[in-house]
């Protein structure tokens, strides 16, 4: 499950084994994994075209990518 932009939520099933994972055994950063999905329509089955949908972990305190990113493109002005 997955909240769009506008807060509802959109499941999605996944198509096959993790197309990327991170190694487990990493001590810090960000735990990511990388799926091909469908999303569920009515009746809970798969409809529409396969996505690419990125599933990561971090610490509560950590910074997202967008921040980060931000971050260096007000520092680059």
């Amino acid at each position: 499950m997955v909240r769009n932009k506008s807060g509802e939520e959109v499941w999605y099933q996944t198509v096959g084994d993790a197309l990327y994972t991170t190694p487990s055994y990493r001590p810090i950063g960000r735990a990511i994994r990388v799926w091909k999905v469908r999303e569920v329509g009515p009746g809970g089955y798969p409809c529409g075209e396969e996505m690419v949908l990125k599933d990561y972990w971090i610490l509560e305190d950590s910074k997202t990518e967008g921040q980060i990113q931000a971050e260096i493109f007000e520092s680059a002005r």
